[in-house]
């Protein structure tokens, strides 16, 4: 779910999140983005969990919004303020990319070469 926010007086909070989130009598979702007005980039994304509790970050919704912003202004590249920093992303010719995309690979590869050491490690004990 992707609430845009811009210009509006409505915000996203705990209560609307869970009302939203309720895969009962709302829509239901693993994590809601809010799109706002950013200073520092081009907009910015804030993510809620379905508790009403903030998220750190959804990889699908930042790439779903950096094309939709792409998309509506006609550009190829688009900054997102996040509460980790400003995330780049950038269209090339098979989608978007975004510089999260490439974080979350880099940490997906030093938790294998963690996990690599420490079975060794504990194979030879």
């Amino acid at each position: 779910v992707i609430l845009e926010s811009r210009g509006g007086p409505v915000r996203a909070n705990p209560a609307l999140a869970r009302a939203v989130g309720d895969r009962h009598r709302g829509v239901g979702f693993d994590q809601m983005a809010e799109v706002l007005d950013s200073d520092a980039a081009d907009l910015a994304l804030t993510f809620w969990n379905v508790d009403g509790s903030p998220a750190g970050a959804c990889g699908n919704a930042t790439r779903c919004v950096a094309a939709r912003e792409m998309a509506l202004t006609g550009r190829d590249r688009v900054a997102i303020e996040t509460a980790g920093g400003i995330l780049r992303a950038e269209r090339d010719a098979d989608g978007v990319e975004n510089a999260m995309t490439l974080h979350l690979q880099e940490i997906s590869e030093s938790v294998q070469l963690i996990r690599q050491e420490n079975s060794e490690r504990f194979s030879e004990e």
